[in-house]
């Protein structure tokens, strides 16, 4: 079975090379395809996160807003600003 398989590559040498350098590149672009959906989702995932943190700094009273940072993870304790995009 694997002699005949042999046979047949040796006999159709362009046609085996095509079809590996296709499937190679087929794999290439599967995983470029995967890692640009894994960068999507992820960017996602901290924008919905970011959206989160400047709601729980805008509506936070006014005493609370001094532990804003600190509950958010920074150093600073000072007021949140508002995130602008622009």
């Amino acid at each position: 079975m694997l002699c005949v398989i042999v046979g047949i590559i040796i006999d159709n040498k362009e046609k085996s090379l095509l079809y590996f350098f296709l499937s190679a590149s087929a794999i290439v672009i599967l995983l470029l395809l995967a890692g640009i959906y894994y960068q999507c989702r992820a960017r996602k995932k901290e924008r919905r996160l970011m959206g989160t943190k400047q709601t729980i700094c805008r509506h936070s009273s006014s005493p609370l807003n001094r532990e804003c940072g600190s509950l958010l993870g920074s150093q600073n304790t000072s007021p949140c600003k508002e995130y602008n995009p622009h």
